[in-house]
């Protein structure tokens, strides 16, 4: 694991509260190793502020609201080593996966300007008569478009669930699409149930993590309908939650055994591997697109 990355530091701060060292001492010993990062800065002077764990990362553009959702709840249940290494979790997975996904992009974009520069030099040996300021200019274009390309790319796939679930809302009625949304909404639903927070609140709560309306006002519906004493798998179903059958009918079972939390963290657990394979998959498929483009270049 690379040494002050956020996985490093969010590991060394749940080790250390592990060690009943209090958050602000932890967290300052923490920051001691990224003196000339303003965001930990930031955190630490939040903390000094009174402000909490969960708030002071909140504000630092250091976590997503959905990352700090699970750390608010941690903090609630006593739980912030647990809440920390999981976080720590998720950004070791998608670090290493954009940075493979880099890699590739950067090979593809080398590749994609060799292209560039060999079309540009075939249009002037094909046509003595080009303008040579010309055909420069339409190889810097390319350049300039492969660049913003490889930047685009790499933003959206550094941004967290929720930005996706909004995104691809649209494709709500796909079994891929359900999949994603239960293992975003349902993982974080367990933290709140197994912090001892109940239905009610924790789809109330994860509601405000998601900035399509749809969605939030069916996460909303099935708050209120857990209010009313509804199970929540009766109330996931009414309030037209884009679950799949399968996940529905483990969730039914849970409850109906009495092991409702046991059953959905296996399922997603599961899950949430081979969303890891499938995701892999189309990160390989992102560097083809390049391809693509170079024989564009090379024969148009």
């Amino acid at each position: 694991m690379l040494k002050n990355t956020p996985t490093a530091l969010f590991n060394d701060l749940a080790m250390l509260t592990e060690a009943g060292i209090p958050i602000k001492d932890a967290a300052r010993k923490v920051s001691a190793s990224s003196p000339d990062d303003p965001a930990w800065t930031g955190v630490i002077r939040r903390l000094e502020q009174g402000c909490t764990l969960s708030a002071a990362f909140g504000k630092s553009g250091l976590i997503s609201r959905y990352e700090q959702e699970i750390i608010s709840i941690a903090e609630f249940s006593g739980r912030v080593s647990e809440g920390l290494r999981s976080i720590a979790r998720s950004h070791d997975t998608r670090r290493k996966r954009v940075a493979r996904l880099k890699s590739r992009l950067h090979y593809s974009f080398a590749v994609l300007l060799i292209a560039i520069g060999v079309s540009a030099i075939t249009n002037l040996v094909k046509d003595p008569d080009a303008s040579i300021i010309r055909v420069t200019g339409e190889a810097l274009l390319w350049i300039v478009l492969a660049t913003v390309l490889t930047r685009f790319l790499l933003r959206l796939l550094r941004k967290d669930a929720c930005f996706w679930l909004k995104q691809t809302r649209q494709f709500e009625s796909r079994e891929w699409y359900r999949k994603h949304f239960q293992q975003v909404i349902f993982t974080v639903l367990l933290w709140h149930i197994k912090s001892g927070i109940d239905f009610k609140t924790g789809f109330s709560k994860i509601s405000g993590l998601i900035d399509a309306p749809a969605i939030r006002n069916k996460l909303v519906q099935a708050s209120h309908y857990c209010g009313q004493g509804t199970a929540v798998t009766e109330s996931s179903t009414r309030a037209g939650l884009p679950i799949t059958r399968e996940f529905r009918q483990i969730s039914n079972s849970g409850e109906l055994s009495g092991r409702w939390e046991d059953a959905v963290q296996q399922h997603l657990e599961q899950q949430a591997i081979l969303l890891g394979i499938q995701l892999d998959t189309i990160f390989e498929w992102i560097p083809r697109m390049y391809y693509g483009v170079i024989i564009l270049v090379i024969f148009f």
